[in-house]
């Protein structure tokens, strides 16, 4: 005679066997998990079978092993503190170095938005063959919006281009509209409220532009308008 244990269908073994010498077993008894009620028809082999298979009786029929509750795996107080002390040092010097990479990475969007308005303003007027300006401008959500004047460019900017040639920003003049800068940045020239360019690219007048935040020692940009009208990107050492 052979007793069995029936696996699960994922199993990589769908049956095991091995002879028996030993007489039956009344299932009233509780073998390995197992019951079965009393009876000549109901007895069954002595076979361990691991949690969750079925034993395999005479005729093929099956008796299920009743799962065994299997103890939970956690973290011991000892490594709990030690964890949460190697995270507190994690953040004593990771939070810093990513609210550096995060401002230095608003300091050179700021500067690429300026420079790309620039050079914006340069091929305007090319293409256009009209004068086109990118000047300061406070009042950027009117229709239309002016030129205030200043030397802040942190207040915002447009792009116009004088299409008419009467010297004023029309509804349908206008090329860009860039918003106040957010944050604490600092953005000012040294002069200039605005840069006007004519139909060959030149520049009306050249002029060194600041970009800094609230760091002390940080490293800034400095943006250079050449009288040629180009646009040329620096690092600088803020105060």
């Amino acid at each position: 005679m052979r007793v069995g244990c029936l696996f699960s269908p994922d199993s990589p073994h769908t049956f095991r066997s091995r002879p028996v010498s030993r007489p039956f077993r009344d299932a009233t008894r509780s073998l390995t998990g197992f019951s079965r009620p009393a009876g000549p028809q109901n007895t069954v082999y002595p076979e361990y079978c691991p949690t969750g298979r079925n034993t395999i009786y005479p005729g093929g029929q099956t008796d299920v092993k009743y799962t065994i509750m299997k103890s939970e795996n956690g973290f011991t107080l000892i490594e709990l503190m030690i964890t949460l002390v190697i995270a507190s040092i994690l953040l004593t010097v990771g939070v810093p170095s990513l609210q550096n990479f995060v401002l230095d990475n608003r300091l050179i969007t700021h500067a690429n938005d300026f420079i790309g308005a620039i050079q914006l303003a340069r091929s305007e007027a090319i293409k256009r063959q009209r004068n086109t300006e990118i000047c300061i401008s406070t009042t950027y959500n009117q229709n239309p919006p002016t030129c205030t004047g200043g030397t802040d460019w942190t207040a915002g900017w447009i792009v116009w281009s004088d299409n008419n040639r009467d010297g004023a920003v029309g509804a349908t003049e206008v090329i860009q509209v860039h918003e106040p800068f957010t944050g604490n940045a600092t953005f000012t020239s040294a002069a200039k409220s605005q840069f006007r360019y004519d139909s060959i690219g030149l520049v009306d007048a050249a002029d060194v532009l600041t970009l800094c935040d609230s760091r002390t020692a940080e490293q800034g940009r400095q943006i250079t308008i050449s009288g040629a009208g180009r646009a040329s990107i620096s690092n600088l050492a803020c105060p």
